[in-house]
C-alpha cells in the first residue's frame, strides 16, 4: 500500500486489521507516532521517513516482529526504546537524520540486521568514529557493551551489597567473599573499600580494567 506524500496524521484503523499486508509506505506525511498495526502479521517493509514522528513506543513495536526493512528516516525521535529487540527479523533499520543521542545497546543483539543507518544524529553517547565503522562495527560494539556492564553476583543468601565508592558514577559489588572494583577508569581504589571487604573476609579481589599504576598496599 502506498500512501506517500500526502497529509496523513493517522491511518484508519481498518489498515492496522489488513492481514496480508505486506508493505506499507506513508513517506512525506505528518504522522507523530509509528503507525498502530495489530493483525497486519505479514508486513515486511514499514517505511514511515519524513513525518513528525518522535517517539517510539513498545506498544507500537510489538505488533512489527514481522517486519525486515523499517524506515524512519528524517523524523523527530530522541530515544529508541530497548523493545526493538523484538523485531527479530529486523534486515535494514534506516534512523538517519534524527535526534538520537545514544542506542540501546541490546540492539546489537538482532541477529538478522545488515545496515544500520545514522547519518545525521548527534549521538553524544557513540564517539563518531565508533558510528563510522559501519553496521558490523557498531554492532559489536553494542554487544560489547552489554558484556561489561556490571552485575551483582548473589550469595547463598540472596543479598548482595553495594558500596558507593566515593567516585561519580561508580558502584561496587561485595558479595560472596568477592570485592568487584573493575572497568572503573580508577587511579587509586578508595580506602573506604578495605573495611567491609576484611569484615566480609574476601578472598576474591578484581581491580580489572582501571589505570592503576601500582598494586594497592591494603
Amino acid at each position: 500500500m502506498d500512501l506517500n506524500n500526502n497529509q496523513i496524521e493517522q491511518i484508519p484503523e481498518e489498515v492496522g486489521r489488513m492481514s496480508s499486508l505486506q508493505q506499507l509506505y506513508l513517506r512525506h506525511n505528518r504522522l507523530a507516532h509509528l503507525p498502530l498495526l495489530p493483525d497486519c502479521t505479514s508486513i515486511k517493509e514499514l517505511h514511515v521517513g519524513n513525518n513528525r514522528i518522535s517517539e517510539i513506543t513498545a506498544g507500537h513495536l510489538e505488533h512489527l516482529t514481522s517486519v525486515s526493512v523499517l524506515d524512519l528516516r528524517d523524523n523527530k525521535v530522541k530515544e529508541l526504546p530497548e523493545k526493538i529487540i523484538l523485531l527479530q527479523e529486523l534486515n535494514r533499520l534506516d534512523l538517519s537524520n534524527n535526534d538520537l543521542s545514544t542506542l540501546p545497546f541490546k540492539l546489537g543483539t538482532l541477529p538478522l540486521l545488515k545496515s544500520l543507518v545514522l547519518e545525521g544524529n548527534p549521538m553524544r553517547g557513540i564517539r563518531r568514529d565508533i558510528v563510522r565503522r559501519g553496521t558490523v562495527g557498531l554492532m559489536k560494539y553494542l554487544r560489547d557493551r552489554i558484556q561489561e556492564e556490571p552485575t551483582e553476583t548473589p550469595n547463598d543468601t540472596g543479598a548482595g551489597d553495594e558500596i558507593q565508592s566515593g567516585i561519580i558514577g561508580s558502584t561496587t559489588t561485595l558479595s560472596v567473599k568477592t570485592l568487584d572494583y573493575s572497568q572503573k577508569k580508577a587511579s587509586s581504589v578508595p580506602i573506604d573499600l578495605w573495611e567491609p571487604a576484611q569484615t566480609n573476609e574476601v578472598t576474591v579481589v578484581n581491580f580489572s580494567k582501571n589505570a592503576l599504576t601500582e598494586v594497592p598496599e591494603k
